[in-house]
C-alpha cells in the first residue's frame, strides 16, 4: 500500500488560481459560473478563490471574464451553503461567521438578495420547512411501496439540522463544545430497509456515526 499527499495548494499564484478559474468555463462555455459548478471541476476549493479576490463576483471581473447581468446564484445554492457553515458551527450563523470558511459566499450577497441578513435567515426556515419532491415517496400508494432515494436532499439536511439543534443523538458533542464534524445519518440504515425520511434521519457526531455502522441505533 502506498501514501500519496494531497497537493498542497496555499501557495498558489493569482496566476494559476485564475488559469484554472477560466479553464473551467471555458470548458463549460460560459461567461459566468457557480461556485458548486467550479467546485466539482476546478483543481481548487471556491473558498481559495474567494480568499484570494474577495468575491466570487470578483473572480470574475479579475479574471476578465464579462459576468452577465442575469448571472445570479441559484438560491437552492445559497441555501446549501447556509447548511455547512450551520452544520459546522454547531449554531446559527452570525453575520460574520459567513465571511469565513467553509461558507463560499459573503454575508453581504444573502443581505441583498434578501433584504438583510436576518430576512436570509428566515428564508431560509421557510425553504427548509416546504416538501421536497421525493420526500413523499416512500408512502404507499399502492400494494407496492417505492422507496426512498438513498441520498439525503439538501433540505432534509437542513431540516434534521434544524431539529436535533446541530447535536450528536448519541453522544451530545456539537462542534460548540469541540471540534468535530456531524453527518446526517439514517437510524435503521438504508441497506437494512431504512427510509430517507426525517423519522429516520439523525444527527451524528463523525465519531458516533463511524462507530454505529450499519447497526440501528
Amino acid at each position: 500500500m502506498k501514501f500519496h499527499l494531497k497537493p498542497d495548494n496555499r501557495g498558489a499564484s493569482d496566476e494559476e488560481l485564475l488559469s484554472d478559474f477560466k479553464r473551467i468555463c471555458g470548458s463549460l462555455n460560459k461567461d459566468g459560473i457557480t461556485s458548486s459548478e467550479y467546485a466539482k471541476l476546478g483543481r481548487f476549493a471556491p473558498r481559495t478563490l474567494i480568499n484570494r479576490f474577495g468575491t466570487w463576483q470578483n473572480v470574475h471581473l479579475v479574471s476578465g471574464m464579462r459576468l452577465s447581468k442575469r448571472y445570479a446564484i441559484p438560491e437552492e445554492e445559497l441555501f446549501r451553503n447556509l447548511v455547512e457553515v450551520w452544520r459546522t458551527l454547531g449554531e446559527q450563523p452570525n453575520y460574520g461567521d459567513m465571511s469565513r470558511e467553509p461558507s463560499v459566499f459573503s454575508p453581504q450577497t444573502y443581505a441583498r438578495r434578501y433584504g438583510g441578513w436576518r430576512k436570509a435567515l428566515v428564508e431560509f426556515v421557510r425553504w427548509a420547512d416546504q416538501t421536497d419532491s421525493e420526500e413523499g415517496l416512500a408512502t404507499p400508494t399502492s400494494v407496492t411501496k417505492k422507496r426512498t432515494p438513498r441520498d439525503i436532499s439538501w433540505r432534509l439536511r437542513a431540516k434534521v439540522l434544524l431539529r436535533d439543534g446541530a447535536t450528536c443523538k448519541l453522544c451530545g458533542v456539537s462542534p460548540r463544545s469541540g471540534e468535530t464534524r456531524l453527518h446526517v445519518d439514517h437510524v435503521i440504515p438504508y441497506s437494512k430497509g431504512g427510509e430517507t425520511e426525517i423519522e429516520n434521519l439523525q444527527i451524528l457526531c463523525e465519531k458516533c456515526n463511524i462507530g454505529k455502522g450499519d447497526l440501528i441505533a
